[in-house]
């Protein structure tokens, strides 16, 4: 079985499987920005903010919230 861009095929060509999620294995942080506007930039500690999607975009709006001339990025992909 050979894997060629987003499909597996095997000896004969013919397709074996077809991916049916793409999503985020990591995210990148500077962590004197993480510190400075999520109070932390521990590993651990922003892995438990930010556990989900729903999470994700409640951290945005909570820092929104607090500092206005914050645009979250959340807040484009999730409008409320």
């Amino acid at each position: 079985m050979t894997i060629s861009g987003l499909s597996a095929k095997d000896e004969n060509g013919a397709f074996v499987c077809i991916p049916m999620d793409i999503s985020t294995a990591g995210m990148a942080y500077k962590k004197d920005v993480a510190e400075k506007y999520l109070g932390t930039s521990d590993r651990k500690e922003l892995e438990a903010m930010l556990s989900d999607w729903e999470a994700f975009k409640q951290v945005g709006i909570d820092l929104q919230k607090r500092i206005p001339t914050v645009r979250s990025l959340c807040l484009q992909a999730f409008p409320a």
